[in-house]
């Protein structure tokens, strides 16, 4: 099909390998049907042509159309991401140095225990630095202050604040501190001095032995001790600071969003979703960045509150040509039918098992999905110009997913209740 061929001899045996259709392409076949010496056969034999898709226009300006060169830039920033990917997990998968001096119980523990980071945990470390006015005493952390280092699983996150100002670390920088490498990110901690004193100052030592108590001046005690306040425990706050230059802080973007209304019939199974113009506003954060892609979605965290989720769009519909708001309201909505039926399925599945005595995996669940939209102007990340406001729709699911790209060879409880579950599915549907 990507010859450029009638099966008669005519054609320029040209081959362009995202041609749409069989026979000619597009040059040819216009100048099939021109006179051959006339002006018009002139000018279209002149006429510059994509060397991907044989398309050929009047105002063409070089070899390459708009589609195919936003997919060679969507390759090489695919082929880029998938790269990235690769060397972020063989740095991660690495161990710590064995000759780091370990200073804390949890770490000789670690230590003794051999405990090492897999594929679903990263072996976190955390060093002291006293900041004081030598720029020597800034490019290195002090081992005599401890060490602390502890397994944290892969999906373990923070939310609020904090992960706004640190959702995406920017680059090494040379500062004060000194030069930090990229998968480290710097904590600066204040101490209030003068109310440290004052609450110190102004506690008791209770010994638990005795019970008896006495003013910090007092005669040294036992090792056994606690210290009380009258004013309760001191707590800690998280600051922003404002450094223009750090690109973790302006990584989302808060947005206000209407959720649908959805229903699902329990005995046919029929899905019908609703967009109330009376449904509540709800603030949201969504991220401008790619948290993951597919072959025509592209997928964003997304927080409500202090729930997170994915917020999920398409970006390729099969069209070849820009996903408008439309086509991307109505695949969505597409999604969520399919996510409900299948939900639908399930239940059927277990109440047949039940019923016949069949024994099944019962911690299968369906992604409770749900679909938003944007009030407004729509955010960076749905691509939307600025003016096309309240357009912007997304399919919102947990942000604990899983793929779907492979299908794992299970023979365990949980394989043989998804075969078993996707018959009954597809034999249900069929009926």
């Amino acid at each position: 099909m990507d010859f450029c061929d009638d099966g008669t001899g005519n054609g320029c045996a040209c081959s362009f390998l995202n041609k749409s259709s069989a026979g000619l392409c597009t040059k040819c076949s216009k100048l099939a049907t021109l006179t051959k010496g006339s002006t018009e056969y002139d000018q279209w034999k002149s006429f510059k042509q994509c060397e991907s898709c044989g398309i050929a226009w009047k105002n063409l300006d070089s070899t390459k159309c708009r589609h195919y060169t936003q997919n060679l830039v969507r390759t090489a920033v695919e082929t880029s991401r998938i790269a990235q990917s690769n060397a972020m997990e063989a740095r991660l998968a690495k161990q710590p140095i064995a000759s780091q001096q370990l200073h804390t119980t949890a770490r000789l523990l670690a230590a003794r225990n051999n405990t090492s980071t897999g594929e679903s945990t990263i072996f976190i470390t955390a060093q002291c630095r006293i900041k004081t006015t030598s720029a020597k005493d800034q490019k290195n952390t002090d081992p005599s202050y401890g060490q602390w280092g502890k397994p944290w699983p892969k999906d373990t996150y923070m939310s609020g604040n904090m992960a706004h100002y640190y959702a995406a670390p920017g680059p090494s920088t040379k500062k004060a501190a000194g030069m930090q490498p990229k998968l480290s990110m710097a904590l600066e901690l204040y101490i209030d001095k003068p109310n440290t004193l004052n609450f110190t100052l102004g506690s008791t030592v209770v010994r638990k032995q005795s019970a008896t108590a006495m003013a910090i001046d007092g005669v040294p005690l036992g090792k056994c001790h606690a210290v009380l306040n009258a004013g309760g425990r001191m707590e800690s706050t998280f600051v922003r600071t404002n450094r223009s230059n750090n690109s973790g802080v302006d990584t989302s973007t808060v947005i206000q969003i209407k959720k649908t209304h959805t229903t699902c019939n329990t005995e046919t199974g029929e899905v019908e979703i609703e967009w109330p113009e009376n449904a509540s506003v709800h603030e949201a954060v969504v991220g401008k960045d790619i948290f993951a892609s597919g072959a025509t979605k592209n997928i964003y965290k997304l927080s409500i509150g202090s729930d997170l989720y994915v917020a999920k769009r398409f970006f390729e519909i099969g069209t070849g040509v820009e996903v408008t708001a439309d086509e991307n309201k109505s695949n969505l909505e597409n999604e969520l039918i399919r996510l409900k039926t299948a939900e639908w399925f399930l239940s059927k599945f277990k109440s047949q098992a039940k019923e016949y005595g069949i024994e099944y995996l019962s911690d299968i669940t369906v992604s409770e999905g749900f679909l938003v939209r944007e009030i407004g102007e729509p955010s960076p990340a749905s691509s939307l110009p600025s003016f096309k406001e309240d357009t912007a729709v997304w399919l919102v699911e947990p942000h604990l997913y899983s793929g779907t790209l492979v299908h794992p060879n299970r023979t365990d409880k949980l394989g043989k209740t998804l075969s078993a579950f996707s018959h009954f599915a597809h034999r249900i549907s069929t009926l």
